[in-house]
């Protein structure tokens, strides 16, 4: 061993592949900028006390669990990081048009209503009269948010409610939120210590990630998706001594 003390500063690509039935890596996906991640490894222990001395000294302690805590910061707002944080279900939405979409009835100017669609386009509005009468974009009514689908009620005089909006949408992806506990995936850190440039690979087993305590969605600075996360007992790797069944790093030989 050398005298000479080797002094770390990591950074890294941290990744996350799905598992096969035998705990095999499948697609690893990349989780983009990680510029915080962090591993605690925790014990708890029984421990116990004499009772003769008069100072209930402790006597004895043993460990009762081990685990491996992960915690970390992530700078990739997309939508696989975003389903992770929130324990969501991707869906996507194909692209079509909706026709005669009824508004709530009692509208009055300014009021804003809600299409049931997002990403929309080519918006039209009729009244309810048995002829219906076409409103008029930017003086009957307007697109506050194509987006959103939010629409802005500019005149409701000699209208009939409610007012029917026809209009097309494109296609959209989009997350059912806390529709379940996150995927077990495999955690990789595939690092390098730039005070020397030797590499580094960290891999834990089974990860499960806590969804996010907190979601900034109005920010100053540069929004982050902050993660907590547990790794968890592999016994498919059980059989293998080098392994381990919680992770392993791996250095340079």
């Amino acid at each position: 061993m050398s005298n000479t003390t080797k002094y770390f500063s990591l950074q890294g690509r941290v990744s996350f592949a799905t598992r096969d039935g035998s705990g095999n890596p499948g697609v690893v996906r990349w989780a983009q900028n990680c510029p915080k991640f962090e591993i605690s490894i925790e014990t708890d222990e029984e421990t116990v006390k004499e009772s003769h001395s008069g100072l209930r000294l402790e006597d004895f302690n043993f460990p009762t669990g081990i685990s491996i805590k992960t915690a970390y910061t992530l700078h990739g707002f997309n939508i696989e990081n975003l389903a992770q944080a929130l324990w969501a279900t991707k869906y996507t939405v194909n692209a079509s048009t909706a026709s005669g979409e009824a508004a709530p009835t009692g509208l009055v100017v300014g009021d804003i209503v809600k299409l049931d669609h997002e990403n929309v386009s080519a918006v039209t509005c009729v009244d309810s009269t048995g002829s219906p009468i076409t409103l008029t974009a930017g003086t009957d009514f307007e697109v506050v948010s194509a987006f959103a689908g939010h629409i802005r009620i500019l005149n409701v005089a000699g209208f009939a409610q409610p007012f029917k909006f026809s209009y097309s949408y494109a296609a959209t992806n989009a997350l059912a939120l806390m529709k379940g506990a996150a995927d077990e995936v495999i955690l990789m850190f595939d690092g390098v210590n730039t005070a020397n440039q030797e590499k580094v690979y960290l891999e834990l087993y089974r990860h499960r990630a806590k969804p996010t305590s907190g979601l900034a969605l109005i920010n100053d600075g540069v929004g982050t998706l902050e993660f907590e996360g547990s790794a968890l007992y592999d016994g498919t790797r059980a059989a293998d001594p080098n392994l381990g069944t919680l992770g392993r790093m791996v250095f340079a030989g």
